[in-house]
């Protein structure tokens, strides 16, 4: 009711895809307000590598969900250049945007270098941080950890930070190793 009365003032929807989406699409069709879906991520991949046996009885749930959204979606938004398009397409007449919009370009050597001789001059450390659960191999915390070692041993004042909650034991294993 709340949901409904708050699509009700409002007079387009935009539905991250997650399952609060899938019941903002159900209001939307049934007061008949138009509606677009965004799909910013895959959650086929998310719940799969989520960590637990209840993230893998999610994943061909929520990855059917969102196909079926998707297709019956008659604005799109995907974050992405194909990927998105390719596991949950949209229907033949929708109105399509895509979005990949993060462009990370190589910076030149004597950027790198002017940037790491700064840093040690200063005697200040170079912090890394991710943002994610422990409990998911999702945001590659287990790939970070060894990549940054290495670095550690140039770069001794290299630190990585990370926000999120669960189980840090097999990340401080990984440390200890590397």
């Amino acid at each position: 009711k709340r949901l409904e009365k708050l699509i009700q003032e409002h007079d387009v929807v935009i539905a991250r895809n997650s399952s609060y989406a899938t019941l903002a699409i159900q209001v939307c069709k049934q007061l008949n307000k138009p509606y677009v879906l965004e799909v910013v991520g895959c959650p086929w991949d998310a719940l799969w590598n989520y960590g637990n046996i209840k993230g893998r009885l999610m994943a061909p749930v929520s990855l059917l969900n969102l196909k079926l959204v998707a297709k019956s979606s008659k604005y799109i938004h995907y974050v992405s250049q194909n990927f998105l398009q390719q596991r949950y397409p949209h229907r033949k007449d929708a109105i399509v945007l895509q979005a990949s919009n993060v462009e990370i370009s190589t910076p030149s050597e004597n950027v790198l270098s002017n940037r790491i001789q700064k840093i040690n001059s200063e005697n200040k450390k170079i912090v890394f941080g991710l943002i994610g659960s422990f409990k998911t191999k999702y945001k590659g915390i287990h790939n970070a950890i060894p990549v940054l070692a290495k670095l550690a041993k140039e770069y001794p004042n290299i630190e990585l930070r990370i926000l999120g909650s669960g189980d840090t034991t097999e990340y401080n294993e990984i440390a200890e190793i590397n």
